[in-house]
This record gives structure tokens, sequence and C-alpha cells, in this order.
């Protein structure tokens, strides 16, 4: 199966997650990314073509994003977006060109943040420390 450089920007969760992250760089991957995890095998993710992408190690646990060329996963990477949607009570509708990932996920993710703002102070505030206990 042959591999080629992710073609960003990526979406990456961590298995067992929904929510979805979007990262427009392999910097911005790398800084978000830990080295053990990615050893672990505990991302899935797609490209911006919505091929398949895994993580690699390379010298100095420096990550590296490749594209599984064979693997195309669009309606996958689409799954993934309306379960990221459905886990924050927002309704999720296939945009006109579902198949531009940055412009769904962007519509996407617009809801997720609207939805989250609409929520009391108290549970935003929760959901906050429930973020920080797991970083």
């Amino acid at each position: 199966m042959g591999m080629s450089d992710a073609t960003f920007p990526v979406y990456l969760r961590a298995k067992g997650d929904k929510e979805i992250r979007e990262f427009r760089s392999l910097e911005h991957l790398r800084s978000w990314v830990e080295a053990i995890d990615v050893e672990n095998d505990e991302y899935e993710g797609w490209d911006s073509r919505g091929s398949q992408v895994t993580l690699q190690l390379q010298e100095g646990n420096s990550v590296m994003a490749k594209s599984l060329e064979e693997v195309t996963a669009k309606e996958e990477v689409l799954r993934a977006f309306n379960d990221f949607a459905t886990a924050e009570g927002v309704s999720f509708e296939k945009p006109p060109q579902p198949y531009d990932l940055p412009k769904t996920y962007a519509c996407v993710r617009t809801a997720v943040e609207e939805a989250r703002n609409r929520k009391p102070w108290w549970r935003r505030a929760l959901r906050r420390l429930y973020l920080l206990s797991r970083s």
C-alpha cells in the first residue's frame, strides 16, 4: 500500500473520542500530538482529500502525517464529522459540496461552537475542567 505526505488540513480524533480537530500544517499537528500517543496508535484521521491518515514517528520522535493513497474514506470522514456534531447536540446536514472537507468541517465546527456557547456558564466550566483533566 503506497503512502505519501498527507494533504493539509488534516482532521484527527483520538480513538474512542468524538471530537475532531483540524490541523492546517504539520507544525500545528506536531505541537498538539504526543510521540507516545503516536507510538500507541491513539489517533485516527483523514486528510483534505478524504484519504486515511496515519501518523508515524521519525528520528528524534518527530511526527509525520502520511496518507494511505489507495484508501479513500470520504464517507467515513463525513460520518466522523456527523458523530462529532451529534455528540455536541448539533444536527449535521451535509453541505451542498460534501466532499469539500475544509468547508464541511468549518460548518460543523461553527455549529458546535454555537451549541457550546448556548450552554449555561457552569456547564462550559465543567467541560473545560474535564478537558484539562485529560491533558
